[in-house]
């Protein structure tokens, strides 16, 4: 059988192109989604920071604010004040309000007591934003000393806890990123690898089969020469053998019979016994003259071809079989009729090739022909009981002749042998 390695290069090429392929792509989409994961990682923080700074400032603010109500000694600015007062607290729940929608379930606990801290001092400020000008100079230093400093630390030092459990959460995030990043490039390195051990294996091969195939291909040239210069000497054998029976056997057969001519011409007025003898070899003479050159056209091109296929192969397996003993069974089915004549001639020559190497090489005592005429081919089956062999002979013109026969028509053959199990040879050809 033939080696086929295009599929398995197809496969490997396939596979090295997936590993090629199939990562990059999985890579590129890790890729955005861990870049998607950082942004929205990074904005998170941003805003949470952001959130942070304007509570601080808020609080800084109302610092001010209740410092400057404490320390103004009109008594008419109260409204003012609470007006302002209350945009502060307004704009620092907010901020509150947004950090606690974007931490973590488990971290709100701390957003809930600063939001509590905040809902104190609230509590704590709102009361003294009706004091009048006289209870602000007699309370103001103790409310700023008392209440308002350690209020106002308390929520910085929540606010310092948030600002730090959202650092944590920031970076944390950044090195469960990084594990996905690392854990990204050893996949990528992975596949690398395994992609370069597969593309070695592949370049390796591909050049030994090139080497196998260029190997191959100098000896099949080698043969091709050698069968050429065979086949050049075998037609060379052929046309002198057609010219040693054309001179030695049908020449003296006409010498012999214009012999026999000329004798009669001289014989005109002789006895009819002798007219009649003379008579009687030159038809003898003259027949013998046309077997020889009737065996002489079989040979180069049967005229039995004409009558068919079928009848051809039997009368074929008939003549082999009276010249060497074989018996040869032909089986004939399908559509045989109206071949080609190239196709008719090459199952023709094919048969009578395998028959004749049958009966030189094989010992064998029963050859079966089948041949069956299908519509888009012709197919041919040659079997012997014969010796076999193991490895196909390299000399001799038989096989050779019947691939180069058979491969001409764009056909093909297959040869199975095995020693002691006969042969088997089988042929398709293109009707086409």
């Amino acid at each position: 059988m033939r080696s086929r390695s295009w599929p398995v290069f197809l496969i490997a090429l396939g596979s090295l192109l997936g590993l090629i392929f199939v990562p990059g792509i999985a890579a590129l989409r890790r890729t955005a989604r861990i870049y998607n994961d950082f942004r929205e990682i990074q904005l998170r923080y941003d805003e949470n920071a952001r959130n942070l700074k304007i509570l601080s400032d808020r609080m800084f603010a109302i610092s001010i604010l209740m410092r400057e109500f404490l320390l103004d000694p009109g008594s008419s600015a109260n409204a003012a004040y609470k007006q302002r007062f209350h945009l502060n607290r307004q704009d620092a729940q907010q901020q509150t309000k947004k950090l606690q929608s974007s931490l973590r379930a488990e971290d709100r606990v701390i957003v809930d007591r600063l939001d509590a801290g905040l809902q104190e001092y609230w509590r704590a400020i709102e009361p003294v934003l009706d004091w009048t000008a006289k209870e602000r100079a007699e309370k103001a230093s103790f409310y700023l000393r008392q209440q308002q400093r350690p209020h106002r630390e308390t929520i910085m030092l929540l606010a310092d806890e948030v600002d730090r459990l959202n650092r944590s959460n920031y970076e944390q995030q950044l090195g469960d990123m990084q594990a996905s990043q690392n854990e990204l490039r050893g996949g990528l390195e992975h596949a690398m690898w395994l992609a370069i051990a597969l593309g070695v294996l592949v370049i390796g091969g591909s050049v030994a089969r090139i080497w196998m195939l260029e190997r191959s291909s100098a000896e099949q040239r080698s043969k091709l020469e050698k069968l050429s210069t065979d086949v050049l000497r075998a037609q060379e054998d052929e046309r002198r053998m057609i010219s040693r029976e054309l001179h030695d056997e049908v020449g003296q057969m006409v010498t012999g019979l214009k012999m026999e001519l000329a004798a009669l011409a001289r014989l005109r007025e002789a006895p009819v016994e002798q007219f009649q003898e003379h008579l009687t070899e030159a038809k003898e003479l003259a027949e013998r003259t046309l077997r020889a050159v009737r065996n002489l056209a079989v040979g180069l091109r049967p005229a039995v071809l004409d009558l068919g296929l079928a009848p051809a192969l039997d009368w074929l397996a008939r003549d082999v079989s009276r010249r060497s003993g074989l018996q040869v069974n032909v089986e004939t089915s399908g559509d045989l009729e109206k071949l080609p004549e190239p196709l008719l001639v090459c199952v023709y020559r094919v048969v009578q090739e395998a028959l004749n190497n049958t009966v030189k090489h094989a010992k064998a005592g029963k050859a079966r022909v089948q041949v069956r005429g299908e519509r888009q081919d012709v197919r041919l089956r040659i079997q012997d009981d014969g010796v076999g062999f193991a490895n196909r002979p390299t000399n001799g013109l038989g096989l050779a002749g019947i691939e180069a026969r058979v491969k001409e028509l764009g056909g093909t053959i297959e040869i199975r042998s095995t020693p002691g199990g006969g042969t088997d040879l089988q042929v398709a050809v293109s009707r086409l």
